[in-house]
């Protein structure tokens, strides 16, 4: 029998704050308190694995793709009236292998991402979630607020890269999901197995069912 092997996990409950800009410095305090002292808690900084649950998959999402100009664009002198996303810029550094993301996801703009950020990513959404667009649409549907690209968009995106991805959608209406937690926890877990073990593949499943399985060369 091959022995376990325990992974560190660590989990970051959000604070009430404002600002989303706030919350991509929350996972870089965390990411660098963690990777400075990745000996103690038996990390490797070469292979991170991050995640998400709704906002908290916006939030890691913009922490992977977002750069401090694209921020400027949004809002401008938000930087220099806040201060640097990263407030720790000269710490251990660390290579985010794969994205893990539930209960919708969403990015300011797909075309963040290139071949030189590119990051495997899990998606878990709904084709009729009705607070991040499934494909593109501003947040809530709100006029006011700001567009977003979602899961089928963001796939789309990765498979012309050719970046390997798992899409798992329902064709429903809502923005809460109907899988059940341990099979999400198998997704994830399967999903990183593959990476690990060089296997490349661009996934799609609706509901339970695999529309798609191809292999990445």
């Amino acid at each position: 029998m091959e022995p376990v092997k325990v992974l560190p996990v660590m989990a970051i409950i959000w604070r009430f704050i404002r600002l989303y800009i706030d919350r991509f410095r929350n996972i870089y305090v965390a990411l660098h308190y963690f990777m400075d002292n990745s000996a103690k808690f038996k990390i490797d900084p070469r292979n991170v694995v991050i995640g998400g649950s709704s906002a908290g998959g916006i939030a890691a999402s913009a922490f992977l793709y977002m750069t401090e100009a694209d921020f400027e664009k949004v809002s401008p002198g938000i930087v220099k009236t806040l201060g640097r996303l990263d407030p720790y810029p000269n710490h251990t550094g660390f290579k985010v292998r794969a994205l893990l993301t539930n209960v919708g996801y969403a990015i300011l703009q797909s075309n963040y991402i290139t071949k030189q950020n590119d990051v495997p990513t899990l998606f878990f959404q709904r084709t009729g979630d009705d607070v991040l667009a499934y494909e593109k649409g501003n947040l809530f549907f709100c006029e006011y607020y700001f567009s977003t690209e979602g899961a089928k968009n963001t796939s789309s995106r990765l498979q012309a890269l050719n970046i390997p991805y798992e899409l798992n959608y329902e064709p429903l209406k809502g923005h809460h999901l109907s899988y059940p937690t341990d099979y999400i926890a198998k997704r994830y877990a399967k999903f990183v197995k593959r990476l690990w073990g060089a296997d490349r593949r661009q996934i799609i499943n609706e509901n339970y069912a695999a529309v798609q399985n191809r292999v990445v060369k």
